[in-house]
């Protein structure tokens, strides 16, 4: 909910009256596209049934369904499970497999993270 959100000022500095706690591993993930990626102004991550299913296999999205058009259309990357990212140092390596324009990165055994410009 909106009351749990936590709004920073891009210094890794909380914003006043922010809500919420901060949990370090999504911040470090988060945080990394929101400095890198200008044209992202949301990041979201949650761990929906069947994406998460999908993040646990070897097997890409296929443009079977309008829903996976639109995906695909965002761009997918996949980036490797290295444990909860309680460092810093996993940063460049998460902005090297999303890239410059893909929108949607699949944290490979875990979940997606989905990036929003609007």
């Amino acid at each position: 909910t909106l009351n749990g959100t936590v709004i920073t000022d891009g210094n890794d500095s909380y914003m006043p009256g922010a809500g919420g706690r901060v949990f370090q591993p999504g911040y470090i993930l988060h945080s990394a596209v929101h400095k890198s990626r200008p044209d992202c102004h949301a990041v979201w991550h949650c761990h929906p049934i069947e994406t998460t299913a999908l993040c646990q296999t070897q097997t890409q999205l296929l443009p079977i369904s309008q829903e996976a058009l639109l995906a695909l259309k965002k761009g997918i990357s996949v980036h490797p499970f290295e444990g909860s990212a309680n460092d810093v140092d996993e940063q460049p390596r998460l902005l090297a497999n999303l890239g410059p324009t893909n929108q949607i990165v699949l944290l490979a055994n875990h979940g997606p993270m989905v990036l929003g410009s609007d």
